[in-house]
């Protein structure tokens, strides 16, 4: 018993890295101009690519959120990038129909959508369960990427695989009552004290309306994901922008990884790209020019 109440308290904080998996809807007006790339299963793939550069940053949602999540980096970075958000499926105006929703499957929905634009030169963003996705993503087309940056994720317990027991003793409850529970963890623990109340509404409505048995089909996909296996693999520096809003530790990414290191964005929850854009845009781009210049570095020796 005691060690299951432990595990309640850990994945707490993993749900509150969700939001709403949804169905195919009407395109925000931000991101005007989507297109759309089958994935290697045949889920339609639906994105938007815009702006300029030598460089493409592709910008991967969290569990039930969507592409428009990302609404103030597009326009912010297409000045001096080439920049991608897309809509993973199941979520947002992407196809629903998948027989397995293993993380795997999403790194292939971001590499097919690369592929289809033959981007090069790429730099991977990923908040929350895009963290898991874009190591996929690294592994599936390591010649086109040049780095990996995290929002809010590759912390332990992202990346530790859970055994089925308790990914089906922490999921049970949710199964009871999802809405309930969804907005109890939420309000409790993911939200930072000053956070906008139209923001977290917005978050909360997501979070709340999204189809169960998807949505917890694909929570288990991601609690049984080993980050570990990824890191080994990828040999490209690997950044984060991550929260305070809970206490955590890094060995699994630190241990694995072939350059990892984190930086805090204070004030912030779990959605720090939408609490305070101005200042996560400045730290990215930061983090941005340091892997060019490594990149710089290795390809000069």
């Amino acid at each position: 018993m005691k060690k299951n109440i432990v595990l309640t308290l850990v994945l707490s904080g993993l749900v509150l890295s969700f939001g709403c998996c949804g169905g195919k809807g009407e395109p925000d007006s931000a991101l005007s101009g989507t297109k759309w790339a089958a994935s290697e299963d045949g889920v339609d793939i639906y994105y938007k690519l815009t702006g300029v550069g030598n460089y493409t940053l592709v910008f991967v949602h969290d569990w039930c959120n969507d592409m428009t999540y990302w609404e103030h980096q597009l326009p912010a970075f297409s000045s001096g990038y080439k920049v991608l958000a897309l809509d993973l499926a199941g979520h947002g105006l992407s196809g629903g129909e998948r027989e397995s929703w293993t993380m795997e499957a999403f790194g292939r929905d971001v590499a097919s959508v690369i592929e289809r634009e033959g981007l090069k030169n790429i730099i991977l963003i990923g908040h929350g369960m895009g963290g898991a996705v874009i190591l996929e993503t690294a592994r599936n087309i390591p010649d086109r990427v040049i780095g990996l940056v995290g929002v809010d994720t590759f912390k332990d317990y992202y990346m530790r695989s859970y055994s089925a027991e308790q990914v089906e003793f922490f999921i049970k409850p949710w199964r009871e009552d999802f809405k309930k529970r969804m907005r109890e963890y939420a309000v409790e623990t993911f939200f930072h004290n000053d956070m906008d109340q139209a923001i977290m509404k917005r978050i909360l409505l997501d979070m709340m309306n999204a189809p169960p048995d998807r949505s917890l089909n694909i929570f288990g996909h991601f609690l049984r994901y080993d980050g570990s296996l990824a890191f080994r693999d990828i040999k490209v520096p690997i950044r984060c922008i991550n929260s305070k809003r809970r206490d955590t530790s890094y060995d699994i990414a630190a241990e694995n990884a072939f350059s990892f290191d984190w930086i805090y964005q204070s004030g912030a929850g779990h959605f720090p790209m939408l609490e305070n854009p101005d200042f996560f845009n400045r730290l990215l781009a930061g983090i941005l020019e340091d892997i060019i210049l490594d990149l710089y570095k290795r390809q000069s020796k």
